[in-house]
């Protein structure tokens, strides 16, 4: 299929009125929640666009939009780029989240993700660039994810990968 040529002006296409915003990679966040973190590639116009957001929707129809103003920055090489994190339960680590940058009626292109293809994208790819402790806290992760949708009848979870070997006692608050 042949890519239609954009001509920019001011942050979106004067043809099609998409915005020129693009997703250049994802991280997860792990810290008391899990966070996938999607990273985009924004024109200036945006950038200083008041209404600009990031719209994420997960699979059940609940989103979170989140301020363009509010992105954290990160130089990543010579390009500068914005993080937006979209905070998930566990049992929702399977869910294909989708992402697009919206300014007024103009919208991006839709990228969709999820914590389980991050997480499996980084085992595939370990050889040479991740350490053994990376694959095994990735793996506890998506196990975990798998855990509690099981413990919440959430979904009908499937373990993607094996159980850590070693295993800790669950103490209960009394």
């Amino acid at each position: 299929m042949e890519e239609t040529a954009h001509t920019w002006e001011d942050g979106k296409c004067v043809e099609c009125d998409t915005l020129h915003a693009s997703l250049e990679g994802t991280t997860v966040t792990l810290d008391g929640s899990i966070g996938l973190n999607f990273y985009f590639l924004l024109d200036d116009a945006i950038l200083q666009n008041e209404s600009a957001s990031v719209l994420f929707t997960m699979e059940g129809g609940r989103t979170i939009e989140l301020p363009v103003s509010t992105c954290k920055r990160e130089q990543i090489g010579d390009i500068m780029l914005c993080k937006f994190p979209c905070r998930m339960y566990a049992t929702q680590t399977s869910e294909m989240i989708t992402a697009q940058v919206i300014m007024g009626t103009a919208r991006s292109a839709e990228y969709q993700y999820s914590v389980v293809n991050y997480g499996q994208t980084i085992i595939d790819n370990a050889e040479g660039i991740y350490t053994e402790e990376t694959i095994a806290l990735v793996k506890a992760m998506l196990n975990y994810g798998a855990y509690a949708q099981t413990h919440f009848g959430y979904r009908n979870a499937t373990f993607p990968l094996s159980t850590p070997k070693r295993s800790f006692p669950i103490r209960r608050a009394v």
